[in-house]
């Protein structure tokens, strides 16, 4: 017993020795979080107080109005509906990863792994003082003062290129070119130009028009692109030709990325993590060509949702009436319980949960391109089918599947074929085409082996491609396969009745009550017969 208390005794005594610069709380979360990020945490130079400190050094005085301009936050979203309202904040650029480290140049998203990975990370970002937080957890992690968007003082370069140099002086976070030159650099604009790989790419005139060597780079558009240096960031926005030019200009090098997202969908990395490509940090032009890996899915992903939300589908209706859309993209094999889809049991239109999911791989092969973003074109049919219903007369879950699969399948090849067509692809799935054209027959279901017999009893069957093209099955190939004789509707025209249609009976109702000049009731009777 007394020796027990003889070590008792001694740890107390030595507890009390203790003083706090034995234990620097600050110096022990910056070495915890250096165990999980793999950069270095730097000293922070827009910090209120270092900046106070700049000020002095260089006006041999104190600035009593120099306060707080922004703050320095970790954001720590709980799960998807937290995430929801952060992306929902117009004026806020999050990074999943700390401002004050030095770059992390990965081309994909970071977890933090003290975060539970069915949970979203952390995110962080430089919010203006009199910002208004929405309700998700929040530290601020530093005041800062920044003088290049201060508004009594950006205008004034002269004073503010002073300060920030002494204030990146005293933290060390000087360049060796900076420390050894007196002369002051001139300013520049971050720009560049972003390609990506596409297995079929561009062909025809459309090389020259596009401005491109290699005919399988082809330009990336609508891409956002982001330069940041510590806490200020510029965005800019690539064009029909790739390139893109950033709303701001810097006095030194900037890190640059790509956020994978715009105002009506999201690409995620997994189930949670937001998709991005980490770019370098430098002064000057970034030209990037993306041709492998995860970027290229997430490139291709990114370029199916652009066309359906943007651009020319043939007068078909946008998705996302309610929420921003989410496409969980899976860098693997798709196993066998699993499948690319929409997550028909999760939809949720408040936007808080992923909504559809693609893999890499299936049946342990790489997807190509244009089969990735076909797919993301069919997967995103069902989702504007979804909401077209849920604005008629029937819900959606009343809708067979044979009509909700068809209806996606016609949609990825009717879709898909306007992309390949404007980037010089003239005979992209087209059965008329030339004997070898390597495309003739993708998505359009109109060859081997899709005579009646293979058809009846599928779900995914050319019931509504049959009704616009202008290929009869039976003509060319034999009278095992559908006589297909009607090609007066168009895709625009059958969604404006599609959400009247829940089986193979009303469809042929609608089609009858809407029936183009020239075809009768009898020939879509004949058509549809065999469904």
């Amino acid at each position: 017993m007394k020796k027990i208390f003889f070590v008792l005794s001694l740890l107390l005594l030595m507890l009390s020795s203790c003083n706090k610069k034995d234990f620097d709380e600050e110096s022990f979360e910056s070495n915890k979080l250096t165990e999980v990020f793999p950069t270095r945490k730097l000293q922070n130079p827009y910090s209120l107080s270092n900046m106070k400190k700049a000020y002095q050094n260089v006006f041999g005085k104190d600035k009593e109005n120099l306060t707080v301009s922004h703050y320095y936050v970790k954001f720590m979203p709980k799960n998807e509906e937290d995430l929801s309202l952060l992306e929902a904040e117009k004026s806020l650029e999050l990074y999943d990863y700390p401002l004050d480290y030095e770059p992390y140049e990965e081309n994909e998203s970071f977890h933090d792994p003290r975060v539970p990975e069915n949970q979203p990370t952390y995110m962080y970002a430089a919010v203006k003082k009199d910002y208004l937080f929405p309700n998700v957890d929040y530290e601020i992690l530093e005041e800062l003062y920044i003088p290049e968007e201060d508004e009594k003082y950006k205008n004034n370069e002269e004073l503010v290129d002073k300060l920030v140099f002494e204030a990146l002086k005293i933290t060390n976070n000087l360049t060796d070119e900076e420390k050894n030159n007196s002369t002051k650099s001139s300013k520049w604009r971050p720009a560049g130009r972003i390609l990506v790989w596409d297995d079929i790419g561009a062909s025809g005139s459309m090389i020259s028009y596009l401005n491109i060597s290699n005919s399988k780079i082809i330009p990336l558009e609508r891409a956002k692109v982001r330069a940041r240096r510590w806490f200020t960031t510029y965005i800019g926005y690539t064009n029909e030709k790739g390139y893109f030019s950033c709303n701001g200009r810097f006095r030194r090098p900037a890190n640059y990325s790509i956020v994978w997202e715009s105002g009506t969908f999201d690409i995620r990395n997994g189930t949670f993590g937001q998709a991005y490509y980490n770019g370098p940090k430098k002064k000057g032009d970034w030209n990037l060509s993306i041709v492998s890996g995860k970027s290229l899915r997430y490139a291709t992903i990114f370029r199916a949702a652009c066309r359906y939300q943007y651009y020319n589908i043939g007068g078909l209706k946008r998705p996302n009436v309610w929420s921003k859309i989410k496409y969980s993209y899976y860098h693997r094999n798709q196993n066998n319980n699993e499948y690319s889809g929409i997550n028909w049991g999760n939809w949720d239109f408040t936007g808080a949960l992923p909504n559809i999911r693609l893999f890499g791989k299936v049946n342990n092969n790489w997807v190509t391109t244009y089969e990735l973003y076909s797919t993301t074109i069919h997967e995103t049919a069902h989702a504007s089918h979804i909401e077209l219903m849920n604005a008629g007369e029937i819900q959606f879950s009343q809708v067979s599947t044979l009509i909700i699969e068809s209806w996606a399948d016609a949609i990825e090849w009717y879709v898909t074929k306007i992309e390949y067509n404007w980037l010089g692809n003239h005979n992209y799935s087209n059965p008329n085409a030339p004997y070898n054209y390597p495309y003739r027959f993708i998505d359009n279901k109109q060859a081997y082996p899709w005579t009646i017999q293979y058809i009846q009893g599928k779900n995914y069957t050319p019931i509504f491609i049959d009704l616009v093209d202008n290929y009869n099955q039976r003509q060319h190939w034999g009278q095992s396969y559908p006589n297909d004789i009607i090609n007066e509707y168009s895709m625009h025209n059958i969604e404006q009745i599609l959400k009247h249609v829940y089986g193979v009976s009303s469809l042929k109702t609608k089609l009858k009550q809407n029936k183009p000049n020239g075809v009768t009731n009898t020939e879509i009777d004949n058509q549809l017969s065999i469904y």
